[in-house]
């Protein structure tokens, strides 16, 4: 009876193995892929090696006509503003869910009747967010894998890690290219004016929320020392980041 006991408990073990194991490489696929697609959309928008210069806002509200997430515009929207002698400002960051009658943007001159509703037309409001309508999307999928890897039903600090690091990666990267936000007719006028993510919100938006979860664990905070010491930006959410992460390890006693 021994050595049969010993046999199942030898077969559980080996199962549990194999399902851990199995867990842990569909997680790094899957956070390498997200990994790659994320930084294949930032090499995509982000080509300045400065950023653009910020514009007073311009002086009429448009609001959403329905909900949904704003992600982009339509490339026919130049046309249209060319066609109209109309400027176009939008409001909200890629990504951000717009309620209906919640504002969109802002325009030049007013805009009513037939005209306001191509104008909105040209801009897509989506159920959900995608890689293809923006690179934040990214972003939060990679944060949102890290903070269900501490969760407490899972606790595997060790694909958080392998998230974490993914993001500083794309750090580096975002922090020495800039999206364009100005947008030009073929005369040289100003015609459309986005939003984009600042890196500074872009990774306040992101570790801060990892931080609110990992907080507690030894790994990820020396983790996260080591990826902060070595990420040359001194934002000052970064520099924040850095003395919360520097006052937990002292603690540690």
């Amino acid at each position: 009876y021994l050595l049969i006991l010993i046999t199942i408990t030898d077969i559980f073990l080996f199962i549990y193995f194999l399902h851990f194991i199995t867990r842990a490489v569909k997680y790094e696929v899957i956070i390498g892929r997200v990994h790659g697609e994320t930084l294949q959309a930032i090499r995509k928008v982000c080509t300045r090696e400065l950023p653009d210069a910020e514009e007073q806002d311009l002086p009429f509200e448009v609001f959403a006509t329905r909900s949904g997430v704003y992600e982009t515009y339509h490339p026919s929207l130049l046309k249209f503003c060319v066609e109209q002698d109309l400027r176009v400002q939008f409001t909200e960051l890629p990504g951000t869910f717009v309620l209906r009658n919640g504002l969109l943007l802002r325009t030049s001159r007013p805009v009513s009747g037939e005209a306001l509703e191509e104008l909105l037309a040209h801009v897509d409001l989506a159920r959900n967010g995608s890689m293809e309508g923006h690179y934040a999307f990214g972003f939060r999928q990679l944060t949102e894998m890290a903070m269900k890897a501490l969760s407490p039903g899972i606790n595997d600090p060790g694909t958080a890690m392998l998230a974490l690091r993914c993001l500083f990666e794309l750090f580096v990267y975002r922090l020495s290219h800039h999206p364009p936000v100005h947008v030009h007719d073929a005369s040289g006028e100003l015609r459309i004016t986005r939003r984009e993510w600042p890196f500074e919100l872009l990774f306040t938006s992101t570790i801060r929320a990892i931080w609110d979860y990992g907080r507690n664990d030894r790994s990820i905070r020396h983790e996260l020392k080591n990826l902060l010491a070595q990420l040359r930006s001194d934002a000052p959410g970064v520099d924040a980041m850095r003395r919360d992460v520097r006052a937990a390890i002292e603690q540690e006693g």
